[in-house]
């Protein structure tokens, strides 16, 4: 499910706050989100092209037409 980012955030190796941060991820980013789990989304980072988690209230739960 694409989604959009809607504020500032980071892209995570695990649902962990305190997990290896990957990038960090800026509004309007596309974030197919894959899973969630409790505060966390698992997905994709389209246009970084990496995989990791989330912070649920980073991306915006309108689903995007990418």
């Amino acid at each position: 499910m694409a989604m959009t980012v809607k504020r500032p955030g980071f892209l995570r190796a695990t649902s962990d706050k305190n997990a290896e941060t990957l990038a960090e991820v800026m509004p309007g980013t596309i974030f197919e989100a894959l899973d969630f789990s409790g505060d966390s989304a698992w997905g994709i980072a389209v246009d970084l092209g990496l995989v990791g988690y989330v912070d649920r209230n980073t991306i915006d739960f309108d689903v995007t037409d990418a």
